[in-house]
């Protein structure tokens, strides 16, 4: 009898010390960073000039799920910020950058259309209340 009163107070103690961790991991809020620059290159060409105006999405799932769309600066530049519902679906095993080239700014025609991006991760921080997940994508070369 003694050894069930021990079991089911120490059950006790270890789930009242757990309360608290559950409940505020309830109130952090997730988001994750992309950023990069799109460039006139097939092959990935850092050299390469910048390209304005191009529809950036983040596609995830092999290209079932399009989780966010922006547009580049004029140097080229953008940043997705998915935030937590959306941030459920990102896996960057399985999510890439995807960039369209738009008429006049770019004098390349990919096959497929678009210029592709795998993302890497930079760093992570935590606040009180927001988990960032930083990531940059590769260079953007010819899909396949």
């Amino acid at each position: 009898m003694l050894k069930s009163n021990v079991f089911l107070l120490s059950m006790f103690l270890i789930i009242a010390s757990l309360y608290s961790i559950s409940h505020s991991l309830s109130l952090l809020d997730f988001q994750i960073n992309i950023s990069g620059i799109v460039r006139c290159s097939l092959t990935g060409d850092l050299n390469a000039p910048p390209v304005s105006g191009s529809v950036v999405n983040l596609v995830c799932a092999n290209e079932t799920t399009n989780l966010s769309e922006v547009l580049t600066n004029v140097t080229g530049a953008f940043t997705f910020a998915v935030r937590f519902s959306d941030a459920l679906l990102f896996d960057p095993g399985y999510c890439v950058v995807e960039a369209t080239l738009p008429a006049g700014n770019c004098t390349l025609s990919p096959p497929t259309g678009t210029l592709t991006a795998t993302v890497s991760l930079v760093n992570v921080f935590v606040t009180s209340f927001l988990v960032v997940a930083n990531y940059i994508t590769g260079p953007f070369v010819q899909s396949i």
